[in-house]
Formats: structure tokens, sequence, C-alpha cells
């Protein structure tokens, strides 16, 4: 059974894509449920197994897709749900074989002989390979342009040409791999066909799980020399353009944040390919110019993920000031380190982040509070976009327009880490915090929106929320427009106060249920980029 978690584990973006793309809000809440359940049995991959099976067979209830104990036809959809968590059970070979047909592409390189090999067609199963983080060139090769032929070429890419730093880059890192026992590599630009948009969909989601699952990540500083004085490690060289202690700008892009903290094991190589460290070993040089904690930064050997108990809040941070080519990839690079999975849409611009923390939202084992926990740079200056913002009617509402809102050193003020105390986190009333087409709604006790005095609707009301800085709650201030919707005010500023928390519903004791609740929706502006 275990092996066939470990399988399984292999096919899980593939399916869980497929599941993002089915319309049924029955199913999708189900296989969410599912999910986490399995995440916590470290088997995230098992429930896709059963949305597959329910696309493809239409007598479903008629022929279980596991096998085990109490296992017939007719049983409930829930029952089956849970058994997949279970090692008692056991998915049938006949629904094994319809998961591989659905198995997302993999292609890696053979480090020998430069051949591109598809890892479902030519391998019985996927093996051991490096992977490589680096910053593309401007002549890069890529899938469409990359040759066999040519790699073996050694003509190809020599000195002065245009394909030069590429090829130098390519071959370095097959020889680095090799020279670990490695017989495969994954490079980016060689191995995803970004002219598919299903294939570049499926990579997006699988990147995080790619990079994880790499027996070690080659990390190619192509703008640094390294110095075995240790001085300025990252510092790039000045022939880059740049003059002064500057780190690479590995360190400002925003892919390369997933590539730091995704994989198990990472070794740091210069522009000649000599090796500069480890994770480990360079985990402080790193941490100061990240911001991550270097505990955040140990290479692990086993599968746990140790930054994924940093807050929402934290882990957004560090994407504070990183930039992509394509305003959307701030979004989609941050899927791995949020746990979430969402179908790219290239030109939906800065939406795109608004996109991935609604779906942060509503992904219970991925959501917390402090996703609400923002301030807005003096200006509305957005790094991470290259410009600045303009937000309609100048009204803020709770999510966040860009990672840079979640700085921690801004407008001449910092704060501590925004953590989580999970032992006092209170439960939200009603459905917590859901997204309607106005905005986001949240339920409050009536006596919070009502004035003790005179028992009017209160203009202004408090939102605590369950994170906390310094001991103390997180507070937003929530100001009522003409039309009854609410919106956030004090946006420039982020305030914990002593004494706040989350409130219950309780009246002299005596727990109102959901009688005595009033409902909260906070407008969601738009952005409109500068």
């Amino acid at each position: 059974m275990e092996n066939a978690h470990l399988w399984y584990r292999k096919v899980a973006t593939s399916a869980l894509y497929a599941l993002m793309r089915s319309k049924s809000d029955l199913l999708i809440s189900l296989l969410t449920t599912m999910r986490a359940r399995l995440e916590a049995a470290a088997c995230v991959a098992v429930a896709p197994a059963l949305y597959l099976h329910w696309c493809i067979d239409a007598d479903y209830h008629k022929n279980p897709p596991i096998r085990g104990p109490n296992v017939t036809a007719g049983t409930s959809t829930c029952v089956l749900a849970a058994h997949f968590c279970s090692p008692t059970y056991f998915i049938k070979p006949s629904v094994q074989h319809r998961i591989r047909e659905h198995s997302p592409d993999m292609y890696l390189i053979d480090t020998t002989s430069y051949a591109l090999i598809h890892v479902e067609q030519d391998l019985d199963e996927k093996p051991e390979y490096a992977i490589l983080s680096h910053r593309w060139v401007k002549h890069e090769i890529i899938y469409k342009t990359y040759q066999q032929a040519l790699m073996n070429d050694p003509n190809f890419g020599k000195p002065g040409s245009d394909q030069e730093a590429s090829v130098r880059k390519i071959r370095g890192a097959c020889t680095v791999a090799k020279q670990r026992s490695l017989k495969y590599i994954w490079i980016d630009n060689c191995c995803i066909d970004k002219s598919s948009s299903e294939e570049l969909r499926t990579a997006l989601n699988s990147m995080f799980a790619w990079y994880h699952e790499a027996a070690i990540c080659l990390t190619y500083l192509g703008d640094v020399t390294y110095s075995s004085s240790g001085n300025g490690t990252f510092s790039r060289d000045e022939v880059s353009g740049k003059k002064g202690h500057q780190p690479s700008e590995w360190f400002e892009r925003g892919w390369t944040l997933q590539e730091l903290l995704a994989p198990r094991s990472m070794q740091f190589y210069d522009r000649s390919w000599q090796p500069m460290g480890s994770r480990n070993s360079l985990a402080d040089s790193v941490s100061n110019i990240t911001g991550i904690s270097r505990d955040y930064l140990q290479d692990r050997g086993s599968e746990a993920l140790t930054f994924r108990s940093a807050s929402i809040a934290t882990r957004l941070s560090w994407m504070a000031g990183r930039t992509t080519r394509d305003v959307e990839d701030i979004a989609y690079s941050m899927l791995g380190i949020l746990d979430v999975n969402m179908v790219p849409m290239y030109g939906e611009g800065a939406e795109a982040f608004s996109r991935l923390q609604e779906t942060v939202m509503t992904s219970p084992h991925a959501f917390d509070e402090s996703l609400f926990a923002w301030r807005l740079p003096v200006q509305g200056k957005l790094d991470c976009y290259r410009t600045s913002a303009v937000l309609e009617s100048g009204a803020l509402g709770l999510l966040a327009p860009s990672p840079d809102c979640f700085r921690r050193n801004m407008n001449g003020e910092e704060h501590e880490e925004i953590c989580i105390q999970h032992k006092d986190v209170m439960r939200r009333l009603g459905n917590g915090f859901t997204k309607t087409h106005q905005g986001i709604n949240f339920a409050l006790p009536l006596k919070e929106m009502k004035s003790r005095m005179t028992g009017r609707d209160k203009k202004e009301i408090s939102l605590p929320l369950n994170c906390w800085i310094g001991g103390n709650n997180v507070v937003l201030e929530l100001v009522r427009d003409s039309g009854g919707f609410w919106r956030r005010t004090q946006g420039e500023r982020l305030q914990p106060k002593k004494g706040a928390k989350v409130g219950d519903n309780k009246t002299f004791g005596i727990d109102q249920g959901s009688a005595l609740l009033g409902q909260v929706t906070v407008m969601q502006p738009r952005l409109r980029l500068r």
C-alpha cells in the first residue's frame, strides 16, 4: 500500500487540476475534504483516483474504485472517501491504469547523451533526478529549440555565440548531476513546452512537487563569481551592469522563491560552476538576503515542509519586492508555497493575486486569517508589479493588492512576525469567511454590531483576527458605507490590540447558535495598475 501511495503522488497535480475544471460544487467540496485528510495521512495523491474514476466510469456506484471490507456496489461516496485514507483498502488495477493515462507530462534530460526523455512514455517509473534553479538568459534554449545533436556538437554554443551562456549552463548542469551519479536532470526552459497551454497549466501546478521530489536542486548563479574568502558570497559581478555588493538577481525573481523552499537538498554554484556551498552551510547569508528564517532553510531528508508552519502573511512577505516577467506569475509562483492549486489565466493581470487569495480562503487546509493582515504601502507603490496601484474609490477590502503589502518593514514601521497561536484560535461563527460576488462575507454577533447605548447599527466596527503580533491579536477597522457594505480603513497601519479577541455568540454564558448573528460584507475593490 505504501508503494501505491508513493506512485499516486506522481499524478496528484494532474488530477487536482482536473478537479478544478469540474462544475460540481459537491464534488469539489468532497475532494477538498478528502485532500485535507490525505495530507494529514501523508498520502496526498490517493484522492484524485476517485475523481478520475468518477469522470471515466459512468457505472461508478456499481463498480467502486477501491476494494476492501464493507465496500460493495452502492457504497456511498463519503464512505469511499474515508476508505481512501485507510491502509486497509487499495485502489483497483483498472483504476490505476486509467489514472496513469492522465498523468502529467514530465520530461527529463539524460545527463550523458543529452536526450530529452518523456518519463511516462519512455520509462517505467520516475527515476531519481536533479533539478536546476537558475535565471533565464537573453538567448535561452527552450523546448522548441532544444536538440540532442546540437548539445553534443562541440561547436554549438562556442564563445561569442548567442547561445553561449545557455549552452554553458545546460552542459554544466548535466555534468554536475552526472558527477553526483544522477542519470537525469530537469531544466524548466528545456523540459516545458510553453506553446501547449494544457502542458503549461499542468507544469505550473506540478512545479513545486517536481522541485520537492528531486534528489537535489542545483542552483546556478550566472552573475556571481565565488570567492572562497566568503566575503559577499552572493554578490553579483560588476560586469553584470550594477556595481556594489548587490545580491545575485536570482534572489529578486518570483519563481526562485519556491525553488529555494521546495527542494529537500540544494547546492549553489557560481557562473563557472564552482561549488559555493549548500543551503545548509549558507543559510545565514540566504536568510539575511531573503528575510526567511534559517529554520526554514535546512536541508530535509524527510517529506516535511517546515516552512508551511509559518503563517500565510509571513510566507507572502517573502515574495515582497520580487518580480516576474508576467504579472500573473507573482500569484502562480506562490501556489506550492501556499499549498493550493488553481488554473492559470494569462491576461488577467494583477487579478491573479486576488484569485490566489480567494483560493486560499476557500481551502480549509491552507487558510489562516493572517491572509487579511497586511498594510498598503505609502503612495500605493507595489514593487512586485514595478508600478503603483490605484484602488476603486480609494477604498480597501480584506484582500491585498500585492505581496508587497505583507512586508514587515513598511511606512517607517517594522512589526514582529505575524504568527498563528493555534491554542488560542477561536472558531469563526456561521460559515467563516466566504466569497460572494459583492465581496467577502462573515458573521458577527449582533451585540458587536449595535451600539449598547442606542441599539442602533454601528457605522464602525473592529474585526479581531486569529493571528498575533507580539502576543496580541491583529485588529482591522471597518467602516460602513451608505449602501450598507463595509470597507477597511487605516490601511497603512497594522495594529495589534492588547485584550482583543475573536468574539463568541454567548449571552450570559449561553451560546445563541445562529441566532442573534449579523452578516458583514466587505467590498473588494478592483485594482488598477498605473
